[in-house]
């Protein structure tokens, strides 16, 4: 019994992360600058860069296809996001994962983010 304790603790931290796991966690893709939130009810909200702006105000909704592969639709084009080796459209790169919208939004912006000083 205590072997099985020790696998089913094992497997829990080594399996692949499942869509449902997805929610509040976000990815960075370095390759395109372009960072990605997935939130509740299948939804996937992006972050990009416009003009000198961080935008995070589009959302679509993404798919769990297959056993390793999330997808979803964005300006006309088909994203899908290999959980395995978290590479974004088979790009060279693998994204990064993120835990918050803010993180995203600093790894994307172009610009520093103001940081409280002592004046």
């Amino acid at each position: 019994m205590k072997y099985v304790v020790i696998l089913v603790l094992l497997l829990g931290f080594i399996a692949p992360v499942q869509a449902g796991e997805l929610d509040g966690k976000g990815i960075f893709c370095s390759d395109i600058n372009q960072g990605f939130f997935f939130e509740g009810e299948n939804s996937v909200r992006i972050y990009r860069i416009y003009g000198m702006e961080v935008w995070d105000w589009e959302l679509s909704s993404y798919d769990e296809v297959g056993t390793h592969q999330i997808e979803w639709y964005y300006e006309g084009g088909l994203f899908h996001w290999d959980r395995q080796t978290l590479k974004l459209n088979g790009m060279n790169e693998p994204c990064e994962f993120v835990h918050s919208g803010m993180e995203l939004k600093k790894r994307i912006s172009p610009l520093p983010f103001f940081e409280k000083t002592t004046d």
